[in-house]
């Protein structure tokens, strides 16, 4: 019988046929990593000198994240704000990839495939952008700040473009590219993309 800490697999000590634990397996905090005994007599169909180890189909090792994004905005009380300096167009600090992850999502929502350059952007997108950055984070904004930012947006956007063209539209005829759209892309903005 063996179980999972952290890379390495570790084999229980077992003494007639019951796995024993030492004080260090229950320390390890999560408790997919213990190893659960099934005592004899129990009404199980297992056979009783099995062992179970229960794991969820999510989190450390199994390979998948688990619900994890956004996770850090949930746990704000309403009203509340993460503090975040904001050097160069980047959040630096506790929160500051945080706040780069949500920049990026919120420059997908607000603007089109096709724009490249965000200090050319309505100011009304621009606007947009920056409140709803506003509703989960608090900086100290100048008209300075706004510039890195958007510049800054501007490489982000950049990357997810090249990225998503990279990955559905180099190799492909067009008329199969923009059959393609990945999802979150408007499909009229896909065939922009070229």
């Amino acid at each position: 019988m063996s179980s999972r800490r952290g890379s390495r697999v570790q084999r229980a000590r077992t003494v007639d046929d019951v796995p024993t634990h030492s004080p260090e397996d229950f320390v390890a905090g999560h408790p997919s990593q213990a190893v659960v005994p099934i005592t004899q007599g129990a009404s199980s169909a297992a056979s009783p000198s099995s062992s179970v180890v229960e794991t969820p189909s999510w989190g450390r090792g199994s390979g998948h994240r688990g619900p994890s994004r956004g996770a850090t905005e949930r746990r704000l009380e309403p009203g509340q704000k993460w503090n975040v300096r904001v050097i160069g167009g980047y959040g630096v600090g506790e929160q500051g990839t945080n706040f780069i992850s949500r920049t990026g999502i919120v420059i997908r929502l607000h603007s089109k495939l096709w724009q490249k350059i965000f200090s050319k952007l309505p100011e009304e997108t621009k606007n947009g952008i920056f409140r709803d950055l506003e509703m989960w984070y608090s900086w100290d904004r100048t008209p300075q700040t706004d510039k890195e930012m958007l510049q800054h947006m501007t490489a982000m956007h950049k990357g997810w473009r090249g990225m998503l063209k990279s990955k559905h539209y180099k190799g492909k005829t067009f008329e199969d590219a923009v059959a393609s759209v990945p999802p979150g892309v408007d499909p009229s903005d896909w065939r922009t993309i070229r």
